[in-house]
């Protein structure tokens, strides 16, 4: 029957309510699913891709991807990237000459592009565990196309020579130490040569992963602060 006999209300109208309200139903859980896939997304954005856009190349450094490092790097930053990881790679020959390689600190980097010269200020404990600074003076050497050690000193002051005490091979070990010193102390005194302190930081922050401190090698653009005529 089209209506019912008691009350004379269409039948086919309340036999479609259910149906409709299911319908909306169904709408709202697709909408809330909608919504929640939408926040996963952002959220697995915000935790991966936007960090690896954002990382700066000192926290490469401190994970000891130098390569990607440089390749982040602005055009300013590129030579500092360099210069870090080159001192990153001859630490590991300098460590091995402490008497505790453990208490490596890197003070200081400087970095003389003219003279493809770079001097390491480190600290580390002596044999009486005190606390003490060398410095290491690394120099490029053409003949076999790498920056290799040249001097290195526990101070910066002249060492005195002793005109009678002195056999004639003292002074003249003293003499070009003293003479190396000079050239130190004028490359640390300029202040375009010194390396940022977030670089040396993130060097620091390297060594305490040992492993990957030991494994640094030298990149490919390296050659970049090697002498325009050095071999490729």
């Amino acid at each position: 029957m089209p209506f019912c006999g008691t009350c004379g209300a269409k039948v086919g109208s309340a036999a479609s309510a259910p149906t409709e309200t299911k319908k909306k139903s169904s709408d709202k859980l697709k909408a809330i699913a909608g919504i929640a896939a939408t926040a996963v997304v952002i959220v697995l954005i915000a935790i991966f891709a936007i960090p690896a856009l954002t990382i700066s190349p000192q926290e490469l450094i401190a994970q000891g991807d130098f390569e990607r490092a440089y390749s982040k790097a602005s055009d300013d930053q590129k030579q500092d990237v360099l210069v870090a990881n080159l001192a990153a790679v001859v630490s590991n020959d300098l460590i091995d000459n402490l008497k505790d390689s453990d208490s490596y600190e890197l003070k200081n980097i400087y970095f003389d592009e003219d003279a493809h010269e770079m001097i390491l200020e480190v600290s580390a404990n002596n044999s009486l565990g005190g606390r003490v600074s060398n410095w290491y003076d690394y120099r490029f050497e053409e003949d076999d196309n790498e920056y290799q050690l040249y001097l290195s000193v526990g101070d910066l002051e002249d060492e005195t020579i002793y005109k009678y005490a002195d056999t004639f091979s003292e002074k003249l070990e003293k003499a070009l130490k003293n003479d190396t010193r000079k050239e130190m102390r004028k490359i640390i005194a300029d202040d375009d040569t010194k390396i940022p302190g977030d670089y040396v930081d993130s060097i620091n922050e390297l060594h305490e992963t040992d492993a990957k401190f030991k494994n640094a090698k030298l990149i490919s653009s390296i050659n970049s602060i090697y002498p325009s005529d050095a071999t490729a």
